[in-house]
């Protein structure tokens, strides 16, 4: 993560763009008033994703069962492709 002024931004934006695509790594732009975080789209993706599995109480709950049924050695249980093939066909 690095960390630059609004004016360096400004200079050379261009630049820290690319750093911040390039690195997958944040980039924190300082005002006076405070400062952003510049990150990349798909790591903007995968916290969106995060953020709407935890607020999906249901899907939260399945997550957290799993990962307990895999902590203590069991399998989940799944679906087969044909399973999840057949609920696609319309």
């Amino acid at each position: 993560m690095i960390a630059i002024s609004i004016n360096n931004a400004k200079k050379d934006i261009e630049k820290y763009i690319r750093a911040t695509i390039d690195n997958h790594e944040e980039t924190i732009i300082t005002t006076d008033e405070g400062a952003v975080v510049m990150i990349t789209q798909d790591y903007w993706n995968e916290i969106m994703e995060t953020l709407n599995l935890i607020r999906d109480k249901r899907a939260l709950k399945a997550l957290n069962s799993n990962f307990e049924k895999k902590k203590n050695g069991k399998r989940p249980k799944g679906k087969t492709i044909e399973e999840i093939l057949q609920n696609e066909q319309v």
